[in-house]
């Protein structure tokens, strides 16, 4: 499976993803149509992260701090539009939970996973496996160097 094997994942957490998992590639398989018989996007496809991509070292996001400074340790961000980000927000959120964080922060997120659904709903999914789209701004990518984004 596609989850680390020391993390301790529920029952309903392995069913939902399998469940996700098995839709997409069976959808795949019928006709080349993606996440909920979406046509699957025309940019590039990607098999890796961007950080992997010796043309995209910097990640694809810029992360920086309220006072304007860019994080220096590895990132990931998530977005709404993501198919996979409820699920994920939702594991963390029980991994947080699981490691003593408070109970509200961790309902934040389970809520927050709530709202990506929604969102998604109303925008359509995204396709974060795909490739650049867009013409890169160079401040931005060199501000990028000094951080650790995927």
């Amino acid at each position: 499976m596609f989850w680390a094997d020391d993390y301790d994942w529920s029952d309903d957490h392995r069913k939902n993803i399998e469940f996700a998992y098995a839709f997409i590639r069976e959808r795949v398989a019928k006709g080349g149509k993606g996440w909920r018989g979406c046509q699957m996007s025309e940019k590039p496809v990607m098999h890796g992260l961007w950080r992997d991509n010796p043309a995209t070292p910097e990640g694809k996001y810029l992360v920086k701090r309220r006072d304007g400074t860019v994080v220096e340790w590895p990132n990931f961000t998530i977005g709404a539009r993501d198919p996979a980000a409820p699920a994920a927000l939702r594991a963390y959120a029980d991994a947080a939970e699981a490691l003593g964080m408070t109970v509200g922060y961790a309902n934040s997120v389970r809520r927050l996973a709530d709202e990506f659904e929604l969102y998604r709903a109303a925008h359509g999914d995204g396709d974060p496996d795909r490739g650049r789209h867009r013409e890169d701004d160079p401040r931005t990518v060199n501000e990028m160097r000094q951080g650790r984004s995927v």
